[in-house]
């Protein structure tokens, strides 16, 4: 699209998804439906490995690759603190969203918050 019609080759691949969720499932059987949907929840979830599995290389060889115990030490802090962190992260979204979250779809529940 970018050479021949001069537009963005990003904005084709929206507008296509766009028409497609709108009028292109139709074109399709159920089974065949169920299989896309099935072989792309299966490459997100191989790239999602793959990213988080290159993430986690290039992280250890960034921090544990020195030989200097405090750097170590101080990047398990680090580690800890981020962890911590997270977990009162999450925690804030839960509490900030649950008046919406409770009032729609299921209704969620303080004991499924807490899971």
């Amino acid at each position: 699209s970018e050479l021949s019609l001069h537009v963005s080759s990003v904005l084709a691949v929206v507008v296509f998804g766009l028409f497609f969720a709108k009028e292109g499932k139709y074109a399709l059987s159920r089974e065949v439906h169920h299989i896309g949907h099935a072989v792309w929840a299966q490459i997100g979830h191989i790239s999602n490995t793959i990213i988080f599995g290159i993430s986690g290389l290039i992280f250890y060889h960034e921090a544990f690759n020195d030989d200097d115990i405090y750097k170590d030490a101080t990047n398990w802090g680090l580690l800890i603190l981020n962890f911590v962190m997270l977990h009162v992260v999450r925690f804030i979204v839960i509490l900030v969203m649950y008046p919406l979250t409770s009032k729609m779809g299921y209704g969620l529940t303080w004991k499924e918050c807490a899971i």
